[in-house]
């Protein structure tokens, strides 16, 4: 920061003061973004307050206050780190596309490395960064019951002097509350300071690139996913409500209904269960998220054989036809439909993993593939450097041979994207065949890849089930129109009551 004569200053300074004018164009970026040409930067004097500074790298422009205080002084220091490594538009917009975060979590995670980066630079954001508003936003969050808005402005305030305040707050309408917050925003400063505590690794958290390996932006990027995954967890519905403990467990989450014997509100059961011991911590990833996943190779092979169906096919009554097969029907029918009438249902996918540990034979892949007719069917297992998803069965036509499998899993997460981009329609069902042992490349396994599958699982309404037995049931009920519901793989069971401390059920 330097002290500047230049005039004049969009809003009032105390009369006989100096204005402190920073300069972000002494900034250096990685990145070869617009913050390194020659445009000179517009920067704006406000309050300091919050809402009131912020930085628009595209532009180039910077609203801070330019008063002699700590206070201000901080806050210049702030945006200018926000100057120095937060993305533009343009690269926020491409993390945002990659589909592991969503925006105010991105936003609220970047706010915490600013901090971090802040404190890291010899300022002390912990003493001077505040404006006395924290506690009442705090206090109106928690009467709303809106727990993700509490757990984002945590971290964003984390490591600020509003921080502690903003948690008081909090504490006088959902005082369960604050242990969580105060675990959850934690562990994105440790684990921020863990990476600045690597002397290879720390000069990365300053980067803001999209490249890899894994630097800048994609610490918060992991960092974002992690906290979604745990309120997810923990607030099962996107309001942010946190969700009632699940039946079977004593003392908790029983009887949530309005008008129980305690009077005690659902809301305010289901929040004194949001305590510290129930939740799961998991980790957070140090690696970037292309590096976890084997690329995917599909194949298409010659499909030969003729399947007949679909799934969902089902009969039903009808006035017209040729064969009278429901003559009952003419006593308990007002409409007299006697015949029936074929319904075809809305296609669907079927993916199976055929890593080595489902230890599926030709004759159970098979069975599966000519009980899924008219169904798109893959199967995939991504050890080697083959094709690692291979399209079986599509359109009423299957594989006369089925392919060989490659042994390990790799790709899990990749195949079922690929699944659900490959719906014939919106409601098409996407059946997932997996013991839930997913793994990334190499065949390593972490449970961070577990969870991203789960993810996917609940988000797109995938059916799950682990055996070609389980598989063929279901796929049949499906024919007959029948409602299914899906098996956990044990797996994926384990990790997610493992990491959140809630019971996993797929639809």
């Amino acid at each position: 920061m330097s002290k500047s004569n230049d005039t004049p200053i969009t809003a009032n300074i105390a009369q006989g003061s100096v204005p402190m004018y920073p300069e972000p164009e002494m900034l250096s970026r990685d990145d070869n973004t617009a913050t390194t040409e020659s445009k000179r930067w517009k920067v704006v004097n406000v309050q300091p307050v919050r809402g009131e500074p912020c930085t628009d790298v595209n532009n180039r422009e910077m609203r801070v206050p330019m008063y002699d205080t700590e206070h201000s002084r901080h806050i210049r220091a702030h945006e200018m780190t926000h100057a120095k490594v937060s993305p533009t538009t343009k690269q926020f917009d491409k993390w945002l596309a990659r589909g592991y975060a969503k925006a105010p979590t991105l936003v609220r995670c970047e706010e915490l490395r600013v901090n971090v980066l802040v404190a890291h630079a010899g300022f002390e954001p912990q003493n001077h960064l505040g404006d006395g508003s924290e506690h009442l936003a705090g206090k109106r969050t928690a009467e709303a019951g809106d727990f993700l808005s509490c757990v984002l402005d945590a971290i964003a305030f984390r490591n600020t002097n509003g921080y502690a305040q903003y948690l008081r707050g909090v504490a006088l309408h959902q005082p369960t509350w604050v242990e969580l917050l105060e675990t959850i925003s934690k562990t994105g400063e440790d684990y921020f300071l863990s990476i600045l505590g690597n002397s290879r690794s720390h000069p990365k958290l300053y980067d803001t690139h999209t490249r890899l390996p894994l630097s800048g932006f994609g610490y918060v990027e992991n960092y974002a996913k992690w906290v979604e995954q745990q309120v997810g967890a923990l607030c099962d519905n996107p309001t942010g409500q946190p969700q009632p403990q699940p039946e079977g467990k004593k003392g908790e989450g029983e009887g949530v209904g309005e008008g129980d014997s305690d009077g005690k509100s659902a809301t305010e059961k289901a929040s004194e269960s949001l305590t510290h011991d129930r939740w799961g911590r998991g980790t957070i990833p140090k690696r970037g998220r292309d590096a976890m996943w084997e690329e995917l190779k599909v194949s298409t092979p010659s499909l030969e054989r003729n399947v007949m169906g679909a799934i969902g096919r089902k009969r039903v009554a009808s006035a017209t036809g040729r064969n009278p097969r429901r003559m009952s029907r003419l006593l308990t029918d007002p409409e007299r439909r006697i015949f029936d009438r074929t319904v075809k249902g809305a296609g669907g996918v079927v993916l199976i993993d055929t890593s080595g540990s489902m230890s599926l034979s030709h004759d159970e892949v098979m069975e599966m593939v000519l009980n899924a007719p008219s169904a798109l069917v893959a199967q995939y297992s991504g050890n080697g450097s083959r094709p690692n998803l291979y399209v079986v069965a599509n359109k009423g036509k299957c594989v006369r041979e089925l392919p060989s499998p490659n042994g390990g899993n790799g790709m899990d997460a990749p195949a079922l994207r690929w699944a659900i981009g490959k719906r014939q329609r919106q409601n098409a069902p996407v059946i997932w065949v997996t013991d839930g042992g997913v793994t990334g490349k190499g065949d390593s396994w972490q449970e961070d890849l577990v969870m991203e599958c789960v993810a996917l699982v609940k988000r797109h309404g995938i059916y799950t089930c682990e055996t070609p037995e389980q598989a063929v049931t279901m796929l049949k009920a499906m024919a007959k129109g029948e409602k299914v519901t899906s098996i956990v793989p044990s797996h994926m069971k384990g990790v997610y009551e493992s990491v959140t401390g809630h019971e996993l059920t797929f639809r």
